[in-house]
């Protein structure tokens, strides 16, 4: 199948994305046990906030705010881009 081939050269050879992503993250990434990426390493800011759904549109807006508070950042009216 072309699809398979495809994804095989994929493996095969380094891809701009798999450069970008190894300059992004020269240390690599963890995993968690539950197979989700660990990007504490990385972060600039940590928050923590309660009663989070799982859902993101749900969850957008008071995240937000209590990054806001705890970075002593002007309030965000929407998500910025890239996050």
């Amino acid at each position: 199948m072309a699809a398979d081939a495809l994804l095989q050269s994929d493996l095969d050879t380094p891809s701009t994305r798999t450069a970008d992503l190894a300059a992004k993250y020269p240390n690599g990434v963890r995993f968690t046990t539950e197979g989700f990426p660990d990007f504490k390493a990385y972060a600039q800011v940590s928050v923590e906030v309660k009663g989070l759904t799982g859902f993101y549109g749900t969850d957008e807006c008071p995240t937000n705010e209590e990054l806001t508070k705890i970075a002593n950042l002007p309030a965000m009216p929407q998500t910025p881009t890239g996050f």
